[in-house]
């Protein structure tokens, strides 16, 4: 029996490994999504953002197929799930129409949906968009491109030209506030890309840094429901600078139709909190900045008070190193607007008052 069990892991792991080859000698063969003489569509499409992978369109139980005006069917990312073209699956798409329609031309247009990225509270996941003003896919074609937001996708590529050399490449520019900071502070990151529409995506150390905010609106003011999507670009960003000392690196990429890939890194020293011990804590080239060590300051009041400068306390804190001469203090005289006593106050005298008849007498 354990034989029998061993023998079907090694089967199975063998079989993983065929498959995986065969899947990338596939890609190799059949960049791109077309159409056959039996209105199948075949290939694969491919995420701009090389981590997502790849979109297969054609498998022994699935598949993309024409039928009239329309696509039919599921296509499947390993990372993104079931990709469908179903009309059932496209209700409620952010602008009609909501369907996946192919015209004499092999031209796409209209939504498709990863059905697996619906957000739970509502409809509003998962939309691929197969064409937009700039942009869209057609079958066969060399460049073609639909455009995913909602779920951080950007765009996908359903082109077959596999010679992307002699295309321009976008422009990804990253900066940062400062190349050194203290554990526990922020960074101040500014990016830009060409084109200005280009899908942008920055990372620190491999986690993603959001460089977008979303919003709704509503396509019509009676609706109740949110209809449409928008992204506003976040810039600069404020990171917190958290977890370990070291060197974080930085990482913008920056996709769009017709260019390849930008990018851009910078590196960031974080060092130790600086704290007030004479030492550069944080490996910023400065020492004890923050707590004004040698600046002028006072301390006591009135005749009291004695000049000196902030110094370190030997605790990690700063002082001010001016005692206050207390001989100067003498007996406080009240109402003449002078601190005698040297304790903060020009104290009054004390009375009372009794107003009768328009009248008033003070006593003592």
């Amino acid at each position: 029996m354990k034989t029998i069990i061993k023998n079907k892991i090694l089967f199975c792991a063998i079989f993983a490994l065929v498959f995986i080859i065969s899947i990338n000698n596939v890609h190799a063969a059949t960049y791109g999504v077309s159409i056959d003489a039996s209105n199948n569509l075949n290939g694969y499409a491919w995420f701009s953002q090389d981590k997502f992978g790849w979109i297969k369109f054609s498998g022994g139980s699935y598949g993309v197929y024409k039928s009239g005006t329309t696509l039919n069917g599921y296509a499947w990312s390993s990372n993104a799930g079931w990709l469908s073209f179903n009309s059932s699956d496209l209700v409620g798409c952010p602008t009609a129409p909501c369907s996946a329609n192919i015209d004499a031309s092999n031209n796409l247009s209209g939504w498709a949906k990863f059905i697996s990225h619906t957000i739970t509270s509502g409809n509003n996941g998962g939309w691929v968009k197969l064409r937009g003003t700039s942009y869209g896919v057609t079958l066969g074609a060399t460049q073609s491109y639909a455009w995913n937001g909602s779920d951080g996708f950007g765009w996908i590529s359903f082109g077959t030209d596999t010679s992307t050399s002699s295309l321009p490449s976008c422009t990804a520019s990253l900066s940062l506030g400062s190349s050194s900071v203290a554990l526990g502070s922020t960074t101040t990151l500014t990016w830009n890309s060409i084109p200005e529409s280009a899908s942008c995506s920055l990372e620190e150390d491999g986690i993603n840094v959001n460089l977008y905010s979303e919003s709704w609106y509503y396509a019509n003011a009676e609706d109740e429901i949110d209809d449409v999507r928008t992204y506003d670009k976040i810039n600069p960003v404020i990171v917190p600078v958290n977890g370990a000392i070291g060197t974080r690196t930085y990482s913008l990429i920056c996709t769009a139709p017709g260019y390849n890939q930008g990018n851009a890194t910078k590196t960031l020293e974080v060092g130790s909190p600086e704290v007030c011990d004479g030492i550069d804590n944080n490996g910023n080239g400065q020492i004890d900045e923050g707590f004004y060590i040698g600046q002028f300051c006072s301390n006591g009041y009135a005749a009291c008070a004695q000049n000196g400068t902030i110094q370190c306390t030997g605790l990690y804190g700063s002082y001010c190193n001016a005692v206050p001469d207390m001989t100067k203090a003498t007996t406080e005289i009240c109402d003449n607007d002078i601190d005698e006593d040297c304790n903060g106050v020009n104290e009054t005298c004390s009375s009372s008052s009794l107003w009768w008849n328009g009248w008033t007498e003070v006593k003592p």
